[in-house]
C-alpha cells in the first residue's frame, strides 16, 4: 500500500517542488521509501509501504523495459498466477513483486489487463514513447484516485490534501455535495467531491490522457450491475460454493511478507473472516499466527465482548482491545478530519480510527476487515420492507405469512412496525416524504439550501437486489471504503477487505433474496456456510452493531461543550445553516426531543470548513 502524486504541466517543464510537497503530506501512506521520476511536462512521484517484497526491487516509480514508468497503490492479489500466464507468453520478471506485473500485463493485454486483476489498486502508467497516460482504479473502489485541473496543471493524488501544494489552488465549497451530506449522509456517491473542481475515478473506472495532445478521457471497465445480470446462480449447493469462494478470497489475501491482523467486532462479518483464517492456517499446519483487535465499549448495550470472547476462545487469536471515549474524540478529532479529507457521518469512524491506532501499536502492517458483506448479503434492517414487498408484488402469500411471523417473534416487532415496513417500500417516494414532513420526522429548517437537485439517496431502488447494488456502488460502500482507507494509512496499515472479492461479489450479488433473508435472518447463506466455523451464538445473532460508540450518551453528557461546536459551525457556514439547529440540539440536551445524527455531520462539517480554510 502507497500514495501516489502526478503533475502534468500544461506549459512548461515540470518542477519536483510541488510534487515533493505532495508526497510529503501523504508520508503516512508510504513511510518506507520516497520516489519521484520527470520527464518533460510528466511528474510523477510515490511514497512505499513496503507489503510484498520488501528489498529495494519494490521501489518506485517503477521502470519496465525502458518504455512504461509505473506508480502504484495497491495489491495485486493473484500476481503469481498472472506471472505464470505472462512468463508462458514470453515476458521475463526481475522482482517478487506484484508490481511489475501490471506493466506486463498492459503491455500484452493492453487496457484489457484490468479484467485479468484481482485485486484492489489505483495506478498511473505512463509511456515514455507515446507519451500517454494510463490510470485506474478497482472494481469497487477500495484505493481512492483524485484528479484536479488548474489552468497551469493538470494532477492526480490518492488524497485530496494534495492538491493544497499546486500552486493557484484553493479550497472552495462544492454546496451540492455538503447538502447531500448534511441531509442524507452522502460521501463518495459520484465522481464530485467536497471540493470544487476536484474529481474521482469512481469504482471500475479508467482515464487516458495525451501529454501532448492534452486530451481526457474518463471510461468505465467494469460494471457490476451488467455482470451480475449475465450471471446465473443455479440453486445446487449455493451455501457450499459461497464458502468455497469466500475461502478463496481470504486465502488469497494472506498474500503478504508482514504480519497480518483482524478487525474483530464480533459480529458475523468479522468473525467469519478470523474463523475462516484459522481454518485455513491449520490446514496449512501453519502456526496460528494470527491478532484481532476489538473496539470495545463501557456501557453494556455497545458492548460485544461476550461475542468477541466466543471467537478468541474458538481460534486462540492474539486478542488487543481498546476502548474508543469521548475525551480521545475531542484530542483526536482534528487529525481524523484531516486525514479523512472530508466531513464524516459518524463517530463511528472514530471508533474504527482507535481499532487502527491500537494495530500500529502492536506492529500490524496488514489487516482484514469485513466491508461489503452487508451491501450484498442484505444485511441492514431496511432490506426487510424490500423483501416482504417483492414476495407481495410475486403473489408468494405463504411465504410471506411464514416470513412476517419469523421477522415478529425474532426481532420482537409489533405490526404497526411491519405496516410501517411495508409503506417504506409500497409507497412512492414523494408520498413518503410527504407524510414524514407532515408527521415533523424530517425537519430542514435549519438548512438554507433549496432542494433543487435530485439526489441518488433519493431514489426508490425497489428489490432487495438493487438496492443492492445501489449500496454496492454508490450509497453506502464507497463511503465506507474512504473512512477505511483514510483510518488504517493514517497509521501506515494496508487494510484488505476478503467480502470483496469480485468473484464472491458477482455470484452473491446474482442470488435469490432468498438466499439473503430467511427464518427472519438477514445474511442467511453466509450463516449457511459459516454454521459449522462459527459459535452459534454468533452465527444466528439477530442483532447488528458494528464499528460503533455510544455517541448519543456523549452528546447528552456533554451538551454544552458541543453546543459550542454548534453555533462555531453556523458562524463558519456563512448562512448555509441557521441557528435552528441549536434550538434542536437544545430540545434534546433538554430532553425535549430525541439524539438526531444530524448534530455531530453538522459539528463535523464545521471543524472540516476551518481546518481545510474552504471557502464558502
Amino acid at each position: 500500500m502507497c500514495g501516489i502524486a502526478t503533475i502534468i504541466s500544461k506549459h512548461s517543464e515540470a518542477s519536483a517542488g510541488s510534487l515533493r510537497q505532495m508526497l510529503e503530506l501523504i508520508k503516512h501512506r508510504g513511510p518506507d521509501d520516497t520516489g519521484i521520476f520527470i520527464d518533460g511536462r510528466v511528474a510523477l512521484g510515490h511514497n512505499r509501504l513496503a507489503i510484498i517484497d520488501l528489498s529495494a526491487q519494490g521501489h518506485q516509480p517503477f521502470f519496465y523495459q525502458d518504455k512504461y514508468v509505473l506508480i502504484f497503490n495497491g495489491e495485486i492479489y493473484n500476481y503469481l498466477e498472472l506471472k505464470q500466464e505472462l512468463e508462458t507468453a514470453g515476458y521475463k520478471f526481475n522482482t517478487q513483486t506484484d508490481t511489475e506485473v501490471i506493466p506486463a500485463a498492459y503491455d500484452y493485454w493492453g487496457t484489457d489487463c484490468l479484467q485479468h486483476f484481482n485485486g484492489m489498486w489505483s495506478f498511473v502508467l505512463y509511456d515514455k514513447q507515446s507519451k500517454n497516460i494510463f490510470a485506474a482504479r478497482d472494481r469497487f473502489g477500495v484505493k481512492p484516485f483524485y484528479y484536479s485541473e488548474t489552468a497551469d496543471c493538470l494532477a492526480f493524488a490518492s488524497e485530496i490534501k494534495q492538491f493544497t501544494c499546486l500552486p493557484g489552488w484553493t479550497p472552495k465549497l462544492n454546496r451540492r455535495l455538503a447538502w447531500e451530506f448534511l441531509v442524507f449522509s452522502g460521501l463518495d456517491h459520484s465522481p464530485e467531491t467536497f471540493f470544487q473542481d476536484v474529481y474521482q475515478l469512481r469504482g471500475g473506472q479508467c482515464l487516458q490522457y495525451s501529454v501532448s495532445g492534452k486530451r481526457l478521457q474518463i471510461k468505465t471497465w467494469y460494471d457490476l450491475a451488467a455482470r451480475v445480470k449475465k450471471n446465473k446462480v443455479f440453486p445446487q449447493k449455493r451455501p457450499q460454493e459461497y464458502l468455497r469462494r469466500f475461502q478463496d478470497s481470504v486465502r488469497l489475501r494472506l498474500r503478504s511478507d508482514v504480519k497480518v491482523g483482524s478487525c474483530l467486532s464480533g459480529g458475523l462479518d468479522s468473525s467469519s473472516i478470523v474463523l475462516t483464517l484459522h481454518n485455513i492456517l491449520q490446514e496449512q499446519r501453519k502456526p496460528d499466527i494470527q491478532e484481532t483487535v476489538s473496539a470495545c465499549a463501557k456501557y453494556k448495550q455497545y458492548d460485544e465482548q461476550e461475542f468477541i470472547d466466543e471467537v478468541v476462545a474458538r481460534s486462540s487469536v492474539k486478542s488487543h482491545r481498546i476502548y474508543p471515549e469521548y475525551a480521545a474524540l475531542l484530542a483526536d478529532l482534528d487529525q481524523i478530519i484531516w486525514q479523512q479529507d472530508e466531513p464524516f457521518d459518524s463517530t463511528s469512524v472514530f471508533a474504527q480510527w482507535t481499532v487502527f491506532a491500537e494495530a500500529k501499536r502492536n506492529e500490524l502492517t496488514v489487516m482484514l476487515d469485513g466491508q461489503g458483506a452487508d451491501e450484498q448479503l442484505a444485511g441492514y434492517h431496511e432490506y426487510y420492507g424490500r423483501f416482504f414487498a417483492g414476495l407481495l408484488r410475486r403473489g408468494r402469500l405463504l411465504r410471506l405469512r411464514r416470513e412476517l411471523k419469523a421477522y415478529k417473534k425474532l426481532h420482537g416487532y409489533t405490526n404497526f412496525n411491519i405496516l410501517k415496513q411495508f409503506a417504506n417500500d409500497l409507497l412512492p417516494y414523494k408520498l413518503k416524504r410527504f407524510f414524514k414532513k407532515l408527521l415533523n420526522k424530517e425537519r430542514l429548517d435549519w438548512l438554507n439550501v433549496l432542494e433543487k437537485q435530485k439526489s441518488v439517496y433519493e431514489q426508490n431502488f425497489g428489490s432487495v437486489q438493487k438496492a443492492g447494488l445501489a449500496q454496492l456502488q454508490y450509497t453506502n460502500l464507497p463511503r465506507l471504503l474512504h473512512y477505511e482507507d483514510r483510518n488504517s494509512m493514517a497509521h501506515s496499515i494496508e487494510a484488505r477487505v476478503p467480502f470483496l472479492d469480485y468473484k464472491l461479489v458477482e455470484y452473491t450479488a446474482a442470488l435469490p433474496d432468498g438466499c439473503k433473508i430467511r427464518d427472519g435472518y438477514t445474511k442467511y447463506i453466509l450463516r449457511e456456510a459459516m454454521r459449522s466455523a462459527l459459535p452459534e451464538k454468533i452465527c444466528w445473532r439477530a442483532d447488528k452493531k458494528g464499528f460503533v460508540t455510544p455517541e448519543e450518551i456523549w452528546f447528552k453528557e456533554n451538551s454544552a461543550a458541543l453546543r459550542v461546536y454548534l453555533l462555531q459551525t453556523v458562524n463558519l457556514a456563512k448562512g448555509l445553516i441557521n441557528d435552528k439547529i441549536v434550538a434542536m440540539y437544545d430540545d434534546f440536551a433538554a430532553g425535549r426531543a430525541v439524539y438526531d445524527p444530524v448534530f455531530w455531520r453538522v459539528i463535523c462539517f464545521g471543524r472540516w470548513l476551518q481546518l481545510f480554510q474552504v471557502r464558502v
